[in-house]
């Protein structure tokens, strides 16, 4: 029996693409499926920014900071909830016609049953995420019942 493995970020990346939005070319949608796909310099500044969280100590502010050459200006009017479970990844097998899929996931925190992902973005738009395949896998492979981007 053939086996796939699809992330949670390639399911949803194929969803937009697959909606005709100008999120994602045909070709960058091949090289991420393939692994080929260079990182864009969001998705570096991603990686920086969730270094920086995943390196937080216990009731320190997330300040402006340097990391990986950017410079992230930060400018939060509440509070940053972090949980201590972090960077988890869990798996899930499914069967389709014949074929074994494997759903993995790697959530940025875990608290009980609320699973949380954190994005970078100068402004969070939540009508981005509605349609999102990923709060909806999330909630499945770490069987829970809240999400928060």
């Amino acid at each position: 029996m053939d086996t796939l493995r699809i992330s949670v970020t390639e399911l949803d990346s194929y969803r937009h693409w697959e909606n005709d939005e100008p999120w994602m070319s045909t070709e960058a949608l091949v090289a991420q499926l393939s692994g080929r796909g260079e990182p864009t310099d969001k998705m570096l500044a991603g990686t920086a920014f969730h270094e920086q969280l995943e390196n937080l100590q216990d009731h320190e502010c997330l300040d402006d900071f340097e990391r990986n050459g950017l410079l992230f200006k930060v400018n939060l009017t509440g509070e940053l909830f972090l949980p201590r479970v972090q960077e988890i990844k869990t798996e899930k097998a499914y069967e389709f016609g014949g074929t074994k899929v494997t759903l993995v996931g790697k959530a940025d925190a875990v608290y009980g049953k609320h699973v949380f992902d954190h994005k970078l973005t100068e402004t969070f738009d939540a009508e981005k995420y509605t349609d999102s395949l990923q709060w909806r896998a999330y909630l499945v492979l770490f069987d829970a019942d809240r999400f928060t981007y």
